[in-house]
Order: structure tokens, then C-alpha cells, then sequence
């Protein structure tokens, strides 16, 4: 008898401790991220993102940074939000990541910050460029996406095929994950 409910409380125990895992799984926001691939003579010159936050998240942005209620991000209240979250999240490599050729390159520090608000929405949108100056010759490729290890934020992307702008270039192989990557190759022509 005594041996049956210790059973049962340490399934108890165990059920408990399982699903309280969850709770540390779940993301806090949720981000659309849009990506556009910019190309030259010289190659890929870097990749414009735009993250459209979820509505709860937004309005916590918006209440913290828009200090004077307009529904606009002045040049100082941008640059607050820049300083104040933007940059805070640079030891995550502002969650995203590039591989060239299967190799996992530093990511450099993204610039052209802006941020505004969707007044239909109600939501926030970041955008930035990633510099890359890619110049390699042949089929290069590259693959990049979105990933929060603490697993508090997640992406979805939900363009369908790759955006890329400029001339000279030939894409092939292109996928996209919606849950966070994007994959293809390119080649100068």
C-alpha cells in the first residue's frame, strides 16, 4: 500500500515537473521577419530586414518609447529605442546568423536602424541592413534566419519566395523555412 502511493506521488511529481517545461518554452513575442537580398556587380552587398512585431509586444514598445503619443517615432525617440532594446540584444548577434559556403561567419553590425509604427496595426517595425560584401566567384551559398536562444522570441517568415533586388546575379536552389530560415545560391553573371 505504502509502495502504491509512493508510485503515485512521484508520477504526480514527474507529470508536474514535465509540464511546468513548457512554460519556459513558450516565446514572449512573436516577429514576421522580411528579408530583401541586395546584389551588385560586385556581388551581394548585404540584406535588408524588417521585423513586424506582434501587437502585444508593440505596445509595449510603443508606450516605453513614443514618448509623446503621436503614434510616431521622432529621431530622438528611434534612437532611445536603439539604444535602449535594439542594441541590448547585440550578444545574441541580433538573433540572427549567416553561413557562407556552410560557414558560420561573425555577423556584422547591422546599420541604417529605423523604426517605425504601423498606425493601421498598431504595430512596430524595425528595420536595418546587414552589410555582407559577399565577392566570392561561381555558385556562393548562403544561408541566414532568425533564432532566439532563450526561445522567448519567435519568427516566422511569411514571404514565400526570395526577395532580391539589383542586377547581375542568378539565383537558384532558394528555400525558405517559415519558421526562421532561408536558404539559396547564387551565382554573378
Amino acid at each position: 500500500m505504502a509502495y502504491t502511493i509512493l508510485k503515485k506521488q512521484n508520477l504526480f511529481l514527474l507529470l508536474i515537473f514535465i509540464s511546468s517545461l513548457s512554460l519556459y518554452a513558450h516565446p514572449h513575442m512573436k516577429i514576421q521577419a522580411y528579408s530583401y537580398n541586395y546584389f551588385n556587380e560586385n556581388g551581394l552587398q548585404g540584406v535588408y530586414m524588417q521585423w513586424e512585431y506582434d501587437p502585444m509586444f508593440s505596445s509595449q514598445l510603443i508606450y516605453n518609447y513614443d514618448i509623446d503619443n503621436n503614434m510616431e517615432f521622432s529621431a530622438d525617440e528611434a534612437l532611445e529605442l536603439k539604444i535602449k532594446y535594439f542594441d541590448n540584444i547585440v550578444d545574441s548577434n541580433y538573433y540572427t546568423y549567416f553561413y557562407i559556403n556552410d560557414k558560420l561567419i561573425e555577423n556584422p553590425e547591422p546599420v541604417s536602424f529605423k523604426a517605425v509604427i504601423d498606425k493601421v496595426d498598431v504595430v512596430m517595425i524595425l528595420s536595418f541592413f546587414v552589410p555582407l560584401n559577399i565577392t566570392k566567384t561561381g555558385y556562393v551559398d548562403i544561408r541566414y534566419g532568425f533564432n532566439d536562444k532563450s526561445q522567448y522570441t519567435a519568427f516566422f517568415i511569411p514571404q514565400s519566395s526570395i526577395r532580391a533586388k539589383g542586377e547581375g546575379y542568378k539565383l537558384k536552389k532558394e528555400h525558405i523555412n517559415q519558421f526562421g530560415e532561408i536558404t539559396y545560391s547564387y551565382k554573378m553573371k
